[in-house]
């Protein structure tokens, strides 16, 4: 349906610009033989021609008013699309950088095996919180193909990370406030590939910022 409309939009806005241009010729053409018979002071032919040129003028302003409305109908879609792309695309910049700091943060856990269990089990549940907002339907309306694709080749990775937490938990059932040491081995990071997350993620940070660059004047930062 939205197609269709869009399609007769176009349409309407092709024709009111095609009636413009008619008239305009029309109005140039009249003004010519005006010009024409006040040169040879035929002024009893003028009265025939202002009430001609009148309706033609009255046409063109209506067909003027109408492309006016059109234009700033497209001027207020326009704005309001890129009020939401910056909405969209300033909470997405914050949960992936959010999720990217948790994620890092894992890693310097398996590196060092002297956190909390506790802790890693609650920084487990809020990465997949975050990964899950990442499936939003809003941010699917402006993100490119290539964001897409960064978000789902990460599932694994924070499933990876889920799974890791919830085998730390039952294996420290006994002790739950006690640490990594001795329960996951110094290559856990490397096992559930949290350098190539943390490198996927930037990418899609990058990704996102270049989407809410575009609609900056040039030279404009992010």
């Amino acid at each position: 349906m939205i197609h269709q409309l869009l399609q007769n939009f176009k349409s309407v806005d092709r024709d009111i610009e095609a009636l413009s241009n008619v008239l305009i010729v029309f109005i140039i053409a009249l003004a010519t033989r005006v010009a024409f018979l006040l040169y040879q002071e035929q002024y009893d032919g003028l009265w025939f021609l202002l009430g001609s040129i009148a309706p033609i003028v009255a046409a063109l302003l209506i067909a003027r008013a109408a492309a006016r409305l059109i234009i700033n109908g497209q001027i207020i879609r326009e704005d309001d699309r890129r009020q939401e792309l910056v909405r969209v695309t300033h909470h997405l910049i914050a949960v992936t950088k959010d999720l990217k700091a948790r994620v890092g943060y894992v890693k310097s856990m398996l590196n060092s095996d002297s956190r909390s269990v506790i802790v890693l089990n609650h920084l487990a549940i809020t990465i997949e919180r975050r990964y899950e907002t990442l499936l939003e339907r809003d941010a699917y309306q402006f993100l490119p193909g290539n964001c897409v694709d960064i978000i789902i080749s990460i599932s694994g990775a924070i499933f990876g990370i889920g799974a890791m937490a919830e085998g730390v938990k039952h294996i420290t059932a006994q002790n739950p406030f006690g640490t990594l040491e001795g329960t996951w081995p110094n290559n856990g990071g490397r096992i559930i590939q949290l350098d190539k997350l943390m490198d996927d993620l930037q990418a899609l940070i990058d990704g996102i910022y270049k989407m809410r660059s575009s609609i900056e004047p040039s030279g404009a930062g992010t």
